[in-house]
């Protein structure tokens, strides 16, 4: 029974012997996506979700990243899962382009500082968590699912945040396989709304319904016992090749969390091929001022997702390959605020994005480019881009992870603010709780 088969894992599983690599991958994600929240914390549809869990009367539980408002644990959840992935600046899982951090540290990050428990359990539930949604992703298959349309960090990331609070919750097997069919009802994400202000609620609606799912398994409410495998269960419904090896195999040999990666662009993740092609052009000396043409060759997947030639604001542009070619070159970085709308709408932009033509070429991996530019003196440049930055075979380091960290916070902090924050999620398997870290978190500006 494959929905056991993982449930035991999850609930067999000794938190004692997770490898030290698998905890410290998790203060590296944990440190990019608080980056990210405090980034976005002031996005006006954070202030949005804030209006509705005010008519809500939403009574304070927990802390948004980046603010001193605290809502409940759900509402918490849905805000910091919201501003963790509002700029697409997250981790990511490249096998099949899962954020794994959005959907998960919300939900730990709740009720970890509600309940004032140790930095060491949030990180530990974390790799629990990231091992669920990268199995269950890699079972429901990126041509299976995500290219028929779904959103797999809703979805998968749905059962990671499940996982991660049956565990932290100490679920028995059979609540834990309740709690997994609990959350099979309750998924969402279509990519459609990429672009969106809806987007990034699927990241925050799977870290939610995490918390709601183990708790009420804990309650005693049940579910199927076949959920993912039935015939007419979760993965038949939401694949057309559901694998299951991968949520009945045995733990404790390849922790999925080991092929996270983290992104040096704001941007989808099938756009950062040409946006590094781009900067690597400007490196050689070639600048916006001297560019007649640009032409990016790139896998279908990156003009199918980030193919919007004339984006308008921050969230259209996230998905503009265009856009990403134009300030890598103009830049020499796409980071945060490269997307802003402002940003967006620069004159000097729009004027490069007008000269950038991108075309299919089918013999690309996802993580390939091929840039041809033409000089106004006539001169033709080409670029390849093999191994992209930011990939496992050209990883950010921990120095890179702690500056996009900086970049993303400087409007709001100081640096002696930003230090202490590195250091304390650097050291937090050391720390008694995570109020400090949450309390560091609150913005002094904006």
């Amino acid at each position: 029974m494959t929905t056991k088969a993982l449930a035991k894992n999850i609930c067999d599983y000794p938190l004692e012997l997770l490898p030290k690599e698998t905890i410290h991958e998790a203060k590296k994600s944990l440190l990019n996506s608080l980056g990210n929240c405090i980034g976005a914390h002031n996005h006006p549809s954070i202030d949005m979700m804030l209006a509705v869990a005010k008519t809500m009367n939403s009574s304070p539980q927990a802390t948004i990243v980046g603010t001193s408002i605290k809502t409940d644990m759900q509402f918490a959840a849905i805000l910091n899962g919201m501003s963790a992935s509002m700029f697409d600046f997250d981790d990511t899982f490249l096998d099949t382009i899962l954020h794994p951090s959005a959907p998960v540290f919300p939900a730990l990050l709740a009720w970890c500082e509600y309940y004032n428990l140790p930095g060491k359990l949030l990180l530990q539930n974390f790799v629990i968590g990231a091992e669920v949604e990268e199995r269950v992703a890699l079972c429901l298959g990126r041509q299976g699912h995500y290219e028929k349309g779904w959103h797999i960090t809703g979805t998968a990331g749905t059962f990671g945040a499940t996982a991660a609070m049956g565990k932290l919750l100490g679920l028995s097997l059979i609540q834990m396989v309740d709690a997994l069919g609990i959350a099979s009802v309750q998924t969402t994400g279509i990519r459609t709304m990429f672009g969106t202000y809806t987007k990034p609620i699927h990241a925050g609606k799977a870290a939610a319904t995490g918390i709601l799912s183990a708790l009420l398994a804990k309650e005693g409410m049940t579910s199927s016992e076949q959920s993912l495998e039935a015939k007419k269960g979760y993965c038949f419904l939401m694949s057309d090749s559901p694998d299951y090896t991968y949520l009945e195999t045995p733990w404790g040999k390849n922790w999925q969390i080991m092929k996270n990666t983290y992104k040096p662009f704001a941007c989808g993740i099938v756009a950062h091929a040409a946006i590094d092609a781009a900067i690597r052009l400007r490196k050689k000396g070639i600048t916006a001022a001297n560019i007649r043409s640009i032409v990016i060759e790139v896998h279908p997947l990156a003009l199918e997702l980030t193919g919007k030639p004339e984006p308008k604001d921050t969230l259209e542009a996230i998905f503009s390959v265009y856009h990403g070619v134009a300030v890598g070159l103009l830049n020499g970085k796409a980071g945060q605020w490269e997307y802003t709308t402002q940003h967006v709408r620069d004159e000097q932009v729009i004027e490069i994005r007008k000269k950038v033509k991108a075309m299919v070429n089918n013999t690309m991996n996802v993580d390939n480019a091929m840039l041809k530019a033409e000089t106004t003196n006539g001169e033709s440049v080409e670029i390849f881009v093999d191994k992209v930055f930011g990939s496992l075979d050209n990883p950010l380091t921990e120095t890179d992870l702690e500056r996009k960290f900086i970049d993303l916070t400087a409007p709001f902090m100081s640096k002696n603010k930003q230090e202490k924050i590195i250091k304390l999620v650097w050291q937090l398997d050391q720390q008694d709780n995570i109020r400090e870290l949450i309390a560091l978190c609150k913005a002094d500006i904006g």
